[in-house]
């Protein structure tokens, strides 16, 4: 694994029947081709180190923002272990802006370039575009989901330890 995470970061899921979707899709590829499975979402930060802190900052987050919309694009294969197979997202005004607002309470600076993860894992080149090819197949074009609640995800280094430590809802006045 060359690429690795850990610490704390807010997590943007799909959730109903999308969301149910995106999990087949990523667990059927995890089963597939050996790897972690994990919950869908697009980052909208991470890094943070301590949880009451990352939790603060989520809730100060959600109160700054409305809810918005996420635009899913065309799978792609990519050449790093958490972003070998994902779904572009299109970077919408209101994606970039809710960016923004977490960036600046949470006191980080740092180029967003939003996904949407379906597999992770260090694949070979012919092993990588079968597993594209099979993901595009499956994989419904054109959809989004909305964005009404942001989660706090503790992140360890290995996917399998991941944890959901809160949900917050988007304020909707």
């Amino acid at each position: 694994m060359t690429d690795t995470t850990h610490g704390y970061s807010v997590w943007l899921v799909p959730e109903g029947a999308v969301g149910e979707y995106l999990q087949r899709v990523i667990s059927d590829l995890s089963m597939k081709y050996e790897t972690p499975t994990f919950e869908p979402h697009v980052t909208l930060i991470s890094g943070m180190d301590r949880e009451t802190e990352a939790l603060e900052y989520t809730v100060q987050i959600a109160r700054r923002l409305r809810p918005f919309y996420i635009e899913l694009g065309v799978p792609q294969r990519g050449d790093k272990y958490f972003r070998s197979l994902f779904a572009e997202v299109k970077e919408t005004p209101e994606l970039m802006e809710a960016n923004k607002v977490a960036q600046k309470v949470c006191g980080k600076k740092e180029i967003y370039k939003p996904h949407l993860s379906l597999l992770y894992g260090e694949l070979g080149g012919e092993v990588s575009l079968h597993a594209l090819a099979y993901v595009r197949s499956r994989f419904q074009q054109g959809g989004g989901f909305p964005v009404v609640n942001l989660f706090l995800y503790k992140n360890e280094v290995d996917p399998w330890r991941w944890q959901r430590i809160a949900g917050f809802k988007i304020r909707t006045y």
